[in-house]
C-alpha cells in the first residue's frame, strides 16, 4: 500500500527552510480535499509518524501540523515530539476557557504554537500570548489586518509567517513590513511523499 502526505517549504530572509507544512492527501491520488478536517489531521499524523516516519518527511526540520478543535481537545499533539513539530491552531477554532487551557497545556509542555490564517479581532486575539508564529494569508488578509499583525507582534514577540505568497513583488512587500518566514507558490508547491 502506499501513502502519501504533501509538505511544503517554510522559510527564511535568506530562502533557507526551517519547516514543511504537511499537507493530507489520498493515498495514491494528489487530492487533498478532505470531507472530515478531524480525519484529515489523523491521516496526516499517523502517515508522518508512523509509515513514512517524520525526519524523512522533513529532511529533519520542524514539522507544521494543522489541529482541529476536537484533536485539540483530546490532546493529540501531547502524543507526538514537542521538539519536532509546530502546533498550527486553525482559523475556525474560537478562543474560550478550555482552549486557553489546552493551549496554555502544550506552552507548558514545551510545544511551539503557531496560529494559521490569523485574523485579529477581539474573538481571537487572547490566542497572542501563546503564540510563537502567526500566519497571514496574503491572499485572504487586507492590509488594514496585516497591520494590525504586525503591531501585535511587537507587543507579544512572536515571528510573522506571510503564506500564500506567489510571487517576488509579494515576498518583498511581506519582507518590508517586517515578516521573517514565508510560505507559498513563489518558493515551492506542494510535494507529495510516499
Amino acid at each position: 500500500m502506499t501513502v502519501s502526505v504533501a509538505r511544503q517549504p517554510i522559510v527564511t530572509v535568506e530562502n533557507k527552510i526551517i519547516g514543511y507544512e504537511l499537507l493530507y492527501r489520498e493515498d495514491s491520488f494528489e487530492s487533498f480535499r478532505a470531507k472530515n478536517p478531524d480525519q484529515a489531521t489523523s491521516d496526516v499524523i499517523f502517515k508522518s509518524f508512523l509509515d513514512i516516519g517524520l525526519d524523512t518527511i522533513t529532511d529533519n526540520n520542524t514539522a507544521f501540523i494543522n489541529f482541529t478543535r476536537n484533536s485539540l481537545i483530546q490532546r493529540v499533539p501531547l502524543l507526538l515530539p514537542a521538539a519536532k513539530m509546530m502546533v498550527e491552531i486553525l482559523e475556525d477554532i474560537e478562543v474560550c476557557p478550555e482552549m486557553l487551557h489546552i493551549v496554555q497545556e502544550l506552552k507548558d509542555k514545551g510545544y511551539q504554537i503557531a496560529l494559521d490564517d490569523f485574523i485579529l479581532s477581539e474573538k481571537n486575539d487572547a490566542f497572542l500570548p501563546f503564540a510563537d508564529i502567526v500566519k497571514v494569508d496574503w491572499r485572504e488578509s487586507n492590509k488594514t489586518n496585516i497591520q494590525r499583525v504586525v503591531d501585535a507582534s511587537k507587543v507579544y514577540s512572536f515571528q510573522l509567517l506571510a503564506e500564500k505568497l506567489e510571487t517576488k513583488s509579494q515576498f518583498e512587500e511581506a519582507k518590508a513590513m517586517g515578516f521573517t518566514l514565508f510560505q507559498g507558490y513563489y518558493f515551492g508547491h506542494p510535494i507529495v511523499v510516499k
